[in-house]
């Protein structure tokens, strides 16, 4: 459930909204800082890297692909940043299957 700015500060207490109302009156140094980190944290949790090629991934400026794979109780996902890279990781994983299909067991 998202807040308004209202409900934001209604729930502060008066020391803080008095800190926030001197930060404001010195050109909001502080809040701008507080802001820019959040914004800067949403960017991060949402920006992914290229499982093949270790590419730093932007949700919002680049187009990724992504592939949602393992054991029912297990899944794992993998970005990438292209349709070639997909492929490679697709060759390695096949050849990652085969290996265990050939290993004799005990």
């Amino acid at each position: 459930m998202k807040k308004s700015m209202r409900e934001i500060l209604n729930e502060l207490d008066f020391e803080d909204l008095q800190k926030f109302r001197k930060d404001l009156e010195e050109g909001a140094v502080k809040i701008k800082k507080l802001v820019d980190q959040r914004i800067r944290e949403e960017i991060e949790k949402h920006s992914h890297i290229c499982a093949t090629c270790g590419k730093k991934l932007n949700p919002y400026e680049d187009e990724e692909l992504c592939l949602i794979f393992g054991p029912p109780d297990f899944k794992r996902r993998a970005y990438f940043c292209g349709i070639d890279c997909l492929e490679y990781f697709l060759t390695k994983l096949k050849k990652i299957e085969v290996k265990k299909l050939k290993i004799p067991k005990i």
